[in-house]
C-alpha cells in the first residue's frame, strides 16, 4: 500500500471511494455483491469521460441511494491498492441522518449498512489494507480517534 501525491491527473485514477459518517460516527458501507459479510466503502471505477467527483456521486447513489452534494465532498487521500490501481478517497463533509439511507440490499448491489470503522479493517474485509491505511489518515485529520 503506497500513499501518493495528491496532484496526480484524473486520467491516472482507476477508482474512487467515499467515507460517509452518520451523526453517531458510524460509517456507511456496501458489502461486496456476493458476500454480505464483506463490507467496504461506496465507490467504484471511473467511467470514460467522467471526473472523479462525478464518479463518486454516481457510484454513491447507485450503491446506496444517497445523493451527495457536490460541494460537500473533498479528496483526502490517494493510494495505490494491492492490485496496483490508483484509488482516490473522498470525505463527505455534511450532516447526515442515518435514516436518510435505507439499510438493505438494493437490486444488483451489495448489502448497505452503517457500521463501526474497525469492521472495515478485519480479516473478513477484502480491502482491509486500504481501509487500515485510510483509518490512519482519518485519525491524522482528527475525524476519528
Amino acid at each position: 500500500m503506497k500513499v501518493v501525491n495528491m496532484g496526480l491527473d484524473a486520467e491516472e485514477l482507476f477508482a474512487v471511494t467515499i467515507v460517509i459518517f452518520d451523526e453517531s460516527g458510524r460509517i456507511l458501507t456496501v458489502a461486496r455483491r456476493h458476500n454480505d459479510n464483506d463490507p467496504g466503502l461506496p465507490g467504484g471505477k471511473i467511467d470514460p469521460g467522467e471526473t472523479p467527483r462525478e464518479a463518486i456521486t454516481r457510484e454513491t447513489f447507485e450503491e446506496t441511494g444517497f445523493k451527495l452534494g457536490r460541494r460537500s465532498i473533498e479528496e483526502i487521500l490517494k493510494m495505490v491498492d494491492d492490485d496496483g490501481n490508483l484509488i482516490s478517497t473522498y470525505l463527505y463533509r455534511g450532516n447526515i441522518d442515518a435514516g436518510w439511507v435505507t439499510e438493505g440490499k438494493p437490486e444488483g448491489e451489495g448489502y448497505v449498512r452503517w457500521c463501526e470503522y474497525d469492521e472495515l479493517c478485519t480479516d473478513k474485509s477484502t480491502y482491509k489494507n486500504y481501509n487500515s491505511a485510510l483509518k490512519l489518515k482519518l485519525i491524522e485529520l482528527g475525524i476519528i480517534e
